[in-house]
């Protein structure tokens, strides 16, 4: 069943939930990249699918986050509370079952002593918390519900 599609903002950063090279990032930048389609399984448990790649985030078979599949199986299963006015993202399969909240990506680029410097770039967001209890370093997004007029056109994206 379809639940809508939703930005997800960092309440600290105020940038949003996107995509880049399969993997989940932080981004300044309003694009379709930060535009997901959630698709309800049963309460607070959802598949989030990127509007412009059309991949389901979720877990790879060696637990890091990507956005790679095109269907929906127990790998994208994520907890989202959307009727909070803050929220993590949890997902499922994480730790074999155990479950593990999306942590804030690192935000120190090491430079080597003389090197060129080193390109900006968004750190990518490939890591959980440990467990579902533990809620250390996670992130929280403030759910935004986008509706059709809101959306950006395709020329403007």
């Amino acid at each position: 069943q379809y639940g809508g599609m939703y930005q997800f903002v960092d309440t600290v950063t105020n940038q949003f939930l996107s995509v880049q090279d399969g993997r989940l990032v932080l981004s300044p930048i309003l694009n379709r990249a930060t535009y997901f389609h959630c698709f309800v399984k049963e309460t607070n448990l959802f598949a989030a699918q990127n509007d412009k790649f059309q991949k389901y985030i979720g877990c790879a078979f060696l637990g890091h986050i990507v956005v790679e599949s095109t269907y929906f199986g127990t790998q994208e299963e994520v907890f989202i509370d959307f009727k909070a006015e803050k929220t993590g993202i949890m997902f499922i399969a994480r730790h074999w079952g155990a479950g593990g909240w999306l942590k804030r990506p690192p935000t120190v680029v090491v430079q080597k002593e003389g090197e060129p410097p080193v390109p900006p770039s968004l750190p990518y967001m490939t890591e959980t918390t440990s467990s579902i209890e533990d809620k250390e370093g996670f992130i929280e997004f403030r759910p935004v519900k986008i509706n059709a007029k809101q959306k950006l056109a395709e020329d403007e994206l």
